[in-house]
């Protein structure tokens, strides 16, 4: 909701998966004698909570601004895109609604969150090994390197103790621009089940298969409408969490735009 009323988001990007694995070795041996050994899930304790509270790197991006430009967020909006003043404003609204100010965080910063680690084998036994999963997130303009030099940065003199490899192909950025036959068609559905065409290109923190139609060159858009009592931070929370669920007053809003958007695109591509 902005101050003129409705705007309805047109998912045009999405944040790039470049996630990372790290490993850390140790020596083994008795874990009744842990005097002076190399103890594997240390170091590694210690490399993910000096990269938890490294400051994740700011970039207010044109995607970014064009959602600030909708008036959400009102007398905060200026400096929602500041990079020296964005973190000051995630805080001001994470007092009122912790869930807005994490979205708000993911689209303004690259993002690392350690969402799996293994170490060990027995409790009596120092692990020579540790392996742990951290889900990197980078926004547009970030590329491979600037996840590194963030290790490097954030690890420290522990960054030659930990290997940090990809995880997974690396993905940068992906986007298709808020314009075109699509783009128009769209704003046709929304006007004939909402009555306004009123929307506007958002970025999203996940990745979704678009990316792979948008490296061929294809347009690719994620639509969807709710219902109207679900807020943008309840729904964000949702996602891998608890209660994760589609109403079904959702299904029939979202069925009803997309019958009504390939209508419109059939009828806009028929007459050119």
């Amino acid at each position: 909701m902005t101050p003129t009323g409705p705007y309805y988001p047109i998912t045009t990007t999405e944040k790039g998966p470049m996630w990372r694995k790290l490993h850390s070795q140790g020596v083994p041996g008795h874990g009744s004698q842990p005097y002076g050994r190399e103890n594997a899930v240390i170091d590694m304790a210690a490399a993910i909570t000096r990269l938890v509270q490294s400051p994740a790197p700011v970039r207010i991006s044109d995607e970014w601004r064009a959602i600030v430009e909708t008036g959400a967020f009102g007398e905060l909006s200026e400096m929602l895109v500041s990079e020296d003043l964005v973190d000051e404003a995630i805080e001001i609204l994470a007092a009122t609604d912790v869930g807005l100010a994490r979205w708000v965080h993911a689209l303004t910063h690259m993002t690392f969150s350690p969402n799996i680690v293994h170490g060990g084998v027995k409790s009596n036994v120092i692990p020579d090994s540790t392996e742990a999963d951290v889900d990197v997130r980078v926004l547009p303009g970030h590329e491979v390197d600037d996840v590194d030099d963030h290790f490097r940065k954030a690890l420290g003199d522990l960054y030659d103790r930990i290997e940090v490899v990809p995880a997974m192909d690396d993905y940068v950025a992906n986007s298709s621009p808020s314009s075109g036959l699509l783009w128009e068609a769209i704003g046709d559905g929304l006007q004939a089940v909402e009555g306004t065409r009123d929307r506007f290109p958002m970025m999203v923190t996940g990745t979704t298969d678009s990316r792979f139609f948008r490296q061929r060159g294809t347009v690719a858009y994620g639509v969807g409408l709710y219902e109207h009592t679900l807020k943008p931070s309840d729904f964000a929370a949702m996602f891998h969490g608890n209660n994760e669920r589609v109403s079904l007053e959702s299904i029939d809003r979202t069925e009803r735009l997309l019958f009504e958007t390939v209508a419109a695109f059939g009828r806009r591509s028929a007459t050119g």
